[in-house]
């Protein structure tokens, strides 16, 4: 080695340690989680839960610029907050709101993930999280014991541009009602009776038919009246961080059943304000606003293609007389996939469905073309083909599309405000009910649907791991692949003592539908219709005659 490359070796060697001494000299920051709170900290389900972090900077230098907190329940994000810097030894305490679910629950705050934008002295040392316990229900007001009561859908006043509106706010309620005690009959139920017997679903008195046919006390009508939001973005170098508050407003008149008479009206409105996490786009605050309906003739979507987890949108424009349709999706296999319920539409009007992607299972589907049958009750009437396609690599979040009750709707600021409203309006109800004086019905016997000639009923046996449902008769009993049977909610089952068979029940309603998709000689394998909750021993019943 020449003279001159040892001088320079070593003059490098001093810079290098000049640099380092400087940096030590003049220290890193060092973000921590000082605390975690949670208020109330053993809350009722549906209450609203104030989340507050507070993060400090321990270190020796500033943290400058944007520092991202980022808030999780059972590590599922639930927001993420921006803190604008913070000097040595400073503090700063962030917030948002989580609306809480039965069980027990850990509450996570990360500071300076997932970018780890701050170089700091220690990365270890960036989250801390406490854990909350959601108490069951406060008990029943005991003049409601037994009391039925029968959620149909709301209607939509609102104009807002989300979809599903009136549906998914009678299945939130009737989660609520039976969170707190109430024995619900919920929409499905209610709709696929007044299927079978030919009742319009938008009169008063074909709601009444149908609740009293299913045993119910009292059925719950209601309109959502208004969804207010605003918002306010602030864009930071190439992300978009915004906030926004909701308004919503619900009303609802429980009936007397069977005279329909209405007892009282109650009203409600929910408020929440929250932020988005750093995205392009403005996220899930206040997507779907302005998604065209596919109602321009036919059966239709809203688009040919659809990426991953969007919601899909399908409408039917009605040419034939009032009825009743539903809408099946299948591979293009032939498959059986998902059914998406019945839905009566007037003649020259529009029927609207949305699928979440997901199979009868409630497991995604893969990216593949699908197909959406139209069916009248005796046959298919249309189809239409689309594609699912893989999900980008980009962040941006899909805009279109957002029905209420699926996850992007449940973690915006609208769905906070409307989860709150419909705590107060469940509240309101079995109050109002207990005041009331509203007694249970001395019959409960609900008739079900005809029983199909040659086939007898039979008994759910199992629900295996890949959702399929197992019930105990199969060809020797007549049933082929393609009947579809109700599983019924019943009372008072009668058990014979040596063959421990079935011999005798009290129905009282029905749970929901199974479409039967693989026969053998004793058993037979299903899958579920709609969204309901099956068990071991329910009763199944064949639904339609053959011909």
């Amino acid at each position: 080695m020449t003279m001159a490359n040892r001088l320079i070796r070593t003059t490098t060697g001093a810079l290098a340690l000049t640099l380092i001494l400087a940096l030590v000299t003049a220290g890193s920051p060092d973000l921590v989680v000082a605390r975690v709170d949670a208020q109330p900290l053993e809350p009722l389900p549906g209450a609203v839960v104030s989340i507050s972090a507070t993060i400090a900077n321990v270190g020796t230098s500033a943290a400058e610029g944007e520092i991202f907190v980022r808030f999780t329940v059972d590590g599922e994000e639930l927001n993420t907050s921006l803190i604008f810097g913070l000097a040595p030894e400073e503090s700063e305490t962030v917030a948002t709101a989580w609306i809480a679910v039965g069980g027990r629950h850990t509450i996570g705050v990360e500071v300076d993930r997932p970018y780890q934008r701050i170089g700091e002295e220690d990365e270890s040392n960036n989250s801390a999280s406490i854990t909350i316990p959601v108490q069951a229900p406060a008990l029943l007001p005991s003049e409601l014991g037994g009391l039925r009561i029968a959620v149909a859908r709301f209607e939509d006043d609102t104009g807002s541009g989300f979809v599903n509106v009136g549906e998914g706010v009678a299945d939130k309620l009737a989660d609520r009602l039976c969170a707190g005690g109430i024995r619900v009959l919920r929409r499905g139920e209610l709709e696929e009776i007044m299927q079978e017997r030919g009742l319009d679903p938008l009169s008063i008195d074909g709601i009444i038919e149908a609740a009293s046919l299913l045993g119910a006390d009292v059925a719950v009508t209601g309109r959502v009246e208004g969804i207010d939001r605003q918002q306010v973005a602030l864009n930071i170098a190439f992300f978009r961080f915004a906030s926004a508050s909701a308004d919503v407003a619900i009303s609802a008149t429980p009936i007397r059943i069977p005279d329909g008479a209405p007892l009282f009206t109650v009203s409600t409105e929910g408020h929440a304000e929250g932020t988005s996490g750093p995205t392009i786009g403005i996220g899930n605050l206040l997507s779907a606003t302005e998604t065209a309906l596919p109602c321009q003739g036919g059966l239709r979507t809203d688009r040919p293609w659809y990426r991953t987890g969007e919601i899909v949108s399908l409408g039917y424009s009605n040419p034939s007389p009032s009825g009743w349709y539903s809408l099946e999706i299948h591979a293009t296999t032939g498959t059986f996939i998902r059914w998406l319920g019945w839905e009566y539409i007037e003649s020259g009007s529009c029927g609207r469905w949305f699928w979440d992607q997901k199979d009868s299972a409630r497991n995604q589907v893969p990216p593949a073309i699908y197909v959406a049958k139209l069916w009248n009750g005796t046959s298919y009437v249309a189809s239409i083909t689309f594609q699912i396609r893989p999900e980008g690599g980009g962040s941006i979040e899909p805009l279109e599309g957002v029905a209420v009750g699926t996850k992007p709707f449940d973690e915006s600021v609208v769905g906070a405000a409307l989860d709150r409203a419909i705590e107060q309006l469940a509240d309101q109800l079995t109050s109002g009910l207990a005041e009331a004086g509203i007694t249970p019905m001395t019959s409960k016997a609900a008739p079900g649907p005809l029983l199909s000639e040659g086939l007898r009923e039979g008994q759910l046996a199992a629900v295996l791991p890949d959702g399929r449902i197992a019930i105990n008769i199969g060809a020797a009993a007549g049933v082929e692949a393609g009947d579809r049977f109700a599983v019924l909610e019943t009372e008072n089952l009668v058990i014979d003592p040596e063959t421990l068979s079935l011999i005798g029940y009290e129905a009282v309603g029905v749970k929901g539908e199974i479409l039967i998709i693989e026969v053998h000689e004793d058993v037979s394998y299903a899958v579920s219709i709609g969204e309901f909750a099956p068990e071991v021993g329910d009763v199944v019943r064949p639904l339609e005659p053959r011909d």
